[in-house]
Order: structure tokens, then C-alpha cells, then sequence
């Protein structure tokens, strides 16, 4: 707690002046998409009316539970088995060499599709935004399964090093494969940060249609190249301003994580992760030359203002080869992941039409 103290009082000027709390998501309209309608029409865009700065809407998800956040990051305290009402815990066993699923499971309605929600880098499915989603999808019936990632909660062992989506969207497939198969309901998928690569690395390679539902990826990383370079370099005030402080954090919790590998983080701990990895990510992730292979339905949701990613991922998924079957929409507002609290009442309008449509 002394340390979690260190690294949190620092920041809570800055955490203060959100002055926002991500909140639950709205009821969504009980207008659904007309039967034949075109799906990207009935969703349509966000209204940009009022604005926002990126530090606001991104602070409004790493300021509601710093703690969690802080618990996450070391191997004796990021796996949570707490009670959550409304849903019992789900363990399955590792086969067929994909990581074994530890999380927790709504059953919903038997005539509801279920949805696979995954969290980002560093988080957990104890996140409060992943938990404020899975209980809007709750309350609407939904089947929601919400498992740990590779290298995340449960999951947190040096067995199962994330591989920035490359192993994680196998792993979705395969969780996938068995819902359908032991609930006979159709599977989607919603995934924020790293959890939105792995929905788009999945989407592609998804040439089953296991995921029959779609998928919808908020914030995934993209230009990797890029991305990978700015998180890799030490944060400068000057240079970062307001995103200085989410750089840091990123900086410290990924030193925090190699130091419990045994790897001595250099100044380029970023590199120094991938390189541990001994898989060129790079090349294996990159998300915007595969979307023409996707086939099924796959939404992207992406802001201009990401603090942390940088305007590189919206500017390449933008400008990525046009698939009818992908929709990349780009907001002007939302930051990191903030579309969540941003855009609330679209996005719970989006998740109701997007996985009730056939």
C-alpha cells in the first residue's frame, strides 16, 4: 500500500482535475436496426457538439480505480476471484496449447448471442470499464464472458507472456469455438487497447465465422512501428504535456513487470518486453493491412487525441484498404479508451444494435 501511495499521490492533482467519473452506461434505445437495414447507417457517429480534451476523457478511465490498476501489476495481487453479482467465476483448463480461460461468466438469455469482452494492456477483467460494459450487456440479456488476457489478472505468469494480440486473438477463437459449441448461441466480441487488436487480429483470421456476431475494437493500436517507438522513449513534460503523465504510468507498470520477470528494464523497456518475446510483433500484429481479410462484421473506434497511442493508429486505420465488411469510425474526442464515458449514450445505442442485428 506504501508504494501503491507513492506512485498514486503524485498524480492526483491531475486525477482531480478530470473532475469526472466513468459512470454506468444508459439504457439503450429499444429501437433496433429495421431487419435488412444497413448496419453501418443504423449505427451512424457519435455527436461531436460539445468537446473534450483527450486527458479528460482518457482520465476518466484510469482515475476510477487507480488501486485495481496499481494491484494489477504484480503477480501476488492482480488475480481477483471477488464475488460480482450477477455472474459466477468460469475456469477452463489450458488445451490444445492456448491459455487456459480464467474469468467470470453471465449466462444471460438463451436466445441472446453472447459477447467476449476484453480489457487492455496492464488491466484486468476487474477493470471498472470492462465491468461498467459487461453489465450494460447484462442487463440486456447478453451471455457476457469476461476472461484475463495473457499476462493479465489470473493469467499474470511468465507462462503466459502477452504476445500483443498475436497468441491472445487464438485464444479468443478457441473461447469462442467453446461457448458455441456448449451453448449453441452466436458469440461477438468488444475489446479496448490491446483487447481491440486482438478482436481485429481475430476478425481476420476468423475464416469460420466463429465470431458470427462481430466484433466492435475500441482504441487498438495501429502503425505499430510507430506506436511502439513513442511508448519505448522517456516522457517529457515539455515535449508530452498532458499525456506525460500517461506515459509514465505505462513506463512504470511495464518496469514493474519486467523487474518480476527478471529482466532489468533499459531505456527502451518497450523494446526490451519485445525482444523477450523473440517474436517479431511487429510484423505479426500489425492490424491495418489485414482488415481487407476480414469477413465478418468488425467496428472500429478510434479517437484523434489518444494521449497515450498517438494520432498514428486512428491515422492509419483510416487510410487502410476499404472492406465493406469494416467501418472505422474516428472521433474527435475520447482519448485512450475514453469513448466509454465520452460518447456513452452512442455506445450503449451501438453495443444494443451492433450484436442484435443478424
Amino acid at each position: 500500500m506504501i508504494r501503491a501511495r507513492r506512485v498514486l499521490l503524485p498524480a492526483l492533482p491531475m486525477m482531480m482535475a478530470a473532475c469526472s467519473v466513468l459512470r454506468p452506461l444508459p439504457s439503450p434505445p429499444r429501437t433496433a436496426c429495421p431487419p435488412g437495414a444497413d448496419i453501418w447507417a443504423c449505427i451512424g457517429e457519435p455527436d461531436h457538439e460539445d468537446r473534450e480534451s483527450g486527458f479528460t476523457s482518457t482520465m476518466r478511465i484510469a482515475s476510477t480505480d487507480p488501486i485495481v490498476r496499481f494491484r494489477n501489476q504484480h503477480k501476488k495481487s492482480a488475480c481477483d476471484r471477488n464475488e460480482r453479482k450477477g455472474f459466477a467465476r468460469i475456469d477452463w483448463p489450458a488445451e490444445d496449447g492456448r491459455a487456459p480461460l480464467a474469468g467470470y461468466f453471465h449466462e444471460g438469455s438463451p436466445s441472446r448471442p453472447i459477447i467476449i469482452v476484453l480489457h487492455g494492456l496492464y488491466d484486468s477483467n476487474a477493470s471498472r470499464y470492462v465491468r461498467i460494459t459487461a453489465d450494460a450487456l447484462a442487463k440486456q440479456s447478453y451471455g457476457v464472458l469476461l476472461p484475463d488476457m495473457r499476462w493479465h489478472g489470473c493469467l499474470l505468469d511468465d507462462r503466459y507472456l502477452s504476445t500483443l494480440g498475436v497468441e491472445e486473438s487464438q485464444d479468443l477463437l478457441h473461447w469462442a469455438k467453446r461457448l458455441r459449441e456448449r451453448y449453441h448461441r452466436p458469440v461477438g466480441a468488444i475489446g479496448y487497447s490491446l483487447g481491440g487488436l486482438t478482436v481485429v487480429l481475430a476478425m481476420e483470421a476468423d475464416a469460420n465465422y466463429i465470431l458470427d456476431r462481430g466484433a466492435i475494437a475500441i482504441s487498438p493500436p495501429a502503425n505499430l512501428a510507430t506506436v511502439f517507438a513513442r511508448l519505448d522513449r522517456e516522457p517529457s513534460l515539455s515535449r508530452d504535456r498532458r499525456a506525460f503523465l500517461f506515459l509514465s504510468f505505462f513506463r512504470k507498470f511495464l518496469g514493474t513487470r519486467l523487474r518480476e520477470m527478471g529482466v532489468h528494464p533499459s531505456e527502451t523497456p518497450f523494446s526490451d518486453y519485445v525482444k523477450h518475446l523473440g517474436i517479431d510483433v511487429v510484423t505479426a500484429a500489425e492490424p491495418k493491412e489485414r482488415l481487407t481479410e476480414v469477413r465478418g462484421r468488425l467496428l472500429i473506434v478510434t479517437a484523434e487525441d489518444d494521449p497515450i497511442l498517438g494520432s498514428a493508429p486512428a491515422e492509419a486505420l483510416v487510410h487502410a484498404p476499404n472492406n465493406p465488411n469494416v467501418r472505422v469510425i474516428v472521433t474527435r474526442d475520447g482519448g485512450h479508451i475514453g469513448h466509454l464515458g465520452r460518447y456513452r449514450t452512442w455506445l450503449s445505442a451501438t453495443f444494443a444494435r451492433f450484436f442484435s442485428a443478424p
